[in-house]
């Protein structure tokens, strides 16, 4: 009884749904009510997809009335699910130049139902595998982490592999699984559709999270408020940061920046904080700014009156009589 308290206060926090890579970081904010009352935002919606623009500044692609569970990037699109019936599986497409520009005419994107997935479970992750959405049940009744993979408009299911509190990540196109036990962590490696043990490793704490940045698989743990990020080497772990646990929903996920932890809260506020790839650095804490949408109108004006005087140049050009010349 106690060890099952010990283990429902380790998974009662509330994820951040996030995701990122070396081009991008991508979360769910919140919005907060007295603020949106006079930002003229509707007061039906909550959330937000924001996408980081620099360092200290993030846009925003498109607002949810309903707090989205997870993230996913694949190309030129972001994925996301919700839990509130089932599984929902969203996708989002992102205009290359919404990092860049930062105008009104790529953001607020809309996005699509591709489908559902009837369950009561919990999902404790969700990646993009094989270039498809992948999503995983860490902690089923069964004592075993499912995946379930969304290929050609059907729900097919991976190999199960037998362990509670699982979690899973992607390393080099590769399945990458660890699951706790009663002294660390075991691995797992997904090959030619089955389960492949790996190394056994002491771990203080316990696990809470797993990402992959090149080819280092990353272990978030947890001990009371303070997380420690450690990569796996040939040599057995190496701490890369160790640091206190943001206020409100977290997350860590790799970035333009290395790794970065991003905490929100329900008021609003982000906080990100970023650690240095390889060097482990730890930045100060950077409370995010919306950056306003930009109104591109005078843009496509400035773009048709150019084009419009070279037009009428080149064509005076081409109609000016040819001067005849005599001896």
């Amino acid at each position: 009884m106690i060890e099952y308290a010990v283990l429902s206060c380790v998974f009662c926090y509330s994820p951040l749904a996030l995701t990122g890579n070396e081009t991008g970081l991508w979360f769910v904010g919140d919005i907060n009510p007295q603020a949106a009352t006079f930002s003229g935002k509707p007061q039906d919606l909550d959330y937000e997809l924001c996408e980081r623009f620099l360092e200290k500044q993030y846009i925003v692609v498109r607002p949810f009335t309903r707090r989205p569970a997870a993230l996913a990037i694949g190309k030129q699109a972001l994925w996301f699910i919700d839990d509130t019936s089932g599984i929902g599986l969203y996708k989002t497409h992102l205009p290359s130049l919404q990092r860049s520009t930062a105008s009104k005419s790529t953001s607020l994107q809309s996005s699509t139902l591709e489908a559902v997935f009837e369950t009561e479970e919990k999902p404790t992750d969700f990646l993009m595998y094989q270039g498809q959405p992948l999503v995983a049940f860490g902690n089923s009744p069964e004592g075993e982490l499912h995946l379930y993979q969304y290929q050609d408009k059907e729900w097919n299911a991976l190999a199960p592999l037998v362990g509670s509190h699982a979690h899973v990540a992607l390393l080099q196109n590769q399945l990458i699984a660890a699951v706790p036990n009663n002294v660390g962590i075991s691995i797992w490696y997904f090959k030619d559709g089955s389960w492949l043990a790996g190394e056994e490793l002491e771990m203080e704490g316990e696990l809470v999270d797993l990402i992959c940045r090149d080819d280092w698989p990353i272990f978030v743990s947890r001990v009371g408020e303070t997380i420690t990020l450690a990569g796996l080497q040939q040599e057995g772990f190496v701490e890369i940061a160790s640091l206190d646990i943001p206020k409100g929903r977290w997350g860590v996920s790799s970035s333009p920046f290395g790794l970065s932890v991003v905490g929100v809260e329900r008021k609003g506020i982000t906080t990100v904080i970023d650690i240095g790839w390889p060097s482990g650095a730890i930045s100060e804490p950077i409370i995010f700014e919306e950056r306003p949408m930009q109104d591109d109108s005078l843009l496509v004006t400035v773009l048709f009156v150019s084009t419009l005087a070279v037009s009428i140049i080149l064509i005076s050009k081409i109609r000016r009589p040819v001067q005849k010349t005599t001896n």
